[in-house]
């Protein structure tokens, strides 16, 4: 499975829903670590680990927030009142009121500053109803003649089969339903259905919840800059990962002693290379970058990035003598070896310094939030 969905993989962990991952991967392996120890730890703490995990999955990123509150206040609903009162009181009220503190600091930090991505709206003919703004009506009726979803889909094998037996015109819809949550909410099922555990039972419940709200989220809701499915992709793109990780828990749960003949071993080891070749690895999103970055110097200057090593290259004046640095960085620098405030929002950030360097950036987003600094000077 892992091979199947790694175009999927590959472009969450290259964008900012890599969180999400290595929550959802923190959260199933906490779940089999407290099933294997169960004296490790104290029930109290394991519940105060899960809560606070529950919270990053919410905050890491605002597009798939209103899926994910969704997805928990119904699985509470589900799971009853009582149950989530009694686990509420077992733990110190100081965690309820810092986590109740952060998430509406959280909320406030997507809701206080002017989103250029828009917000959430409804579908025709819903937003024709909801919309007094004659541009948003516009759009609104306009986009009953195009699809919302028209590109939002990763390239893989699967995809180039689709085009290979001319269905490039449903390529969008299959992908979304056949690929991504149709599979998620089977892997829910499968879980909810068949679990002995009753931690994968609770997984499995709330995986086939969250496919639901994507499915409903992928119908009804609509981005109000285009009208597109923009913001429900990062959704169903990360629905692999809950297929991947309710399919682990499931054969953990069930074939935890099951022992592989060496042939049918053989045999798997020989489909994982075949089927990474088959995803053309250097398809990969972080492939693509690292090998732009490599050869930047015969490319026109974006985005920059920086890891922390090599931050440290650079001195206080943002210039670097290191041969490699100048070789890799190319049109970054300039002839002196000199990065400009792109680098230094970078670099002391790197190094925990506050600095105004991201105002003057040419790339910085930070510029749409915040006062122009000749405006103050005026």
């Amino acid at each position: 499975m892992f091979t199947i969905y790694l175009p999927e993989i590959d472009y969450s962990i290259a964008i900012s829903n890599y969180p999400l991952i290595l929550v959802a991967l923190c959260i199933g392996s906490s779940l089999i670590k407290f099933k294997n120890n169960v004296n490790e730890s104290s029930k109290r703490n394991f519940i105060i680990q899960q809560i606070f995990l529950i919270y990053c999955f919410l905050v890491v990123k605002a597009t798939t927030f209103p899926i994910l509150f969704g997805s928990i206040i119904i699985f509470a609903l589900f799971s009853g009142l009582n149950k989530i009162k009694k686990i509420f009181s077992s733990i110190n009220n100081s965690y309820i009121i810092l986590i109740f503190i952060m998430l509406c600091l959280n909320v406030s930090s997507w809701i206080i500053p002017i989103n250029p991505n828009g917000g959430l709206d409804l579908t025709f003919p819903i937003c024709f109803l909801t919309n007094d703004d004659s541009s948003q009506i516009t759009k609104c009726i306009s986009s009953i003649f195009r699809s919302p979803f028209r590109g939002w889909y990763m390239q893989s094998f699967k995809t180039d089969f689709l085009n290979l037996i001319s269905m490039n015109h449903f390529l969008e819809y299959i992908y979304i339903w056949f690929f991504s949550l149709i599979p998620c909410m089977s892997t829910g099922y499968l879980l909810n259905k068949y679990s002995k555990e009753k931690s994968s039972l609770i997984i499995g419940k709330f995986i086939l919840i969250y496919c639901i709200l994507t499915s409903i989220a992928v119908v009804f809701l609509r981005e109000t800059v285009k009208f597109s499915g923009a913001h429900t992709f990062h959704s169903y793109i990360f629905a692999p990962v809950f297929t991947i990780l309710g399919l682990l828990i499931y054969i953990f749960d069930n074939f935890n002693n099951l022992k592989l003949p060496k042939l049918n071993s053989k045999l798997i080891i020989s489909l994982l290379v075949i089927m990474i070749i088959i995803n053309n690895y250097d398809g990969s999103i972080i492939s693509k970058r690292s090998i732009a970055l490599k050869k930047s110097i015969n490319i026109e200057p974006s985005d920059v990035s920086l890891t922390y090593k090599e931050s440290k290259q650079f001195d206080k004046f943002l210039c670097t003598e290191n041969i490699n640095l100048l070789k890799s960085f190319g049109n970054y620098l300039d002839s002196n070896g000199c990065g400009d405030n792109d680098f230094g929002a970078i670099k002391y950030a790197l190094d925990g310094k506050r600095t105004d360097s991201s105002l003057f950036s040419k790339s910085t987003i930070i510029k749409r939030w915040s006062i122009n600094p000749e405006q103050i000077k005026k």
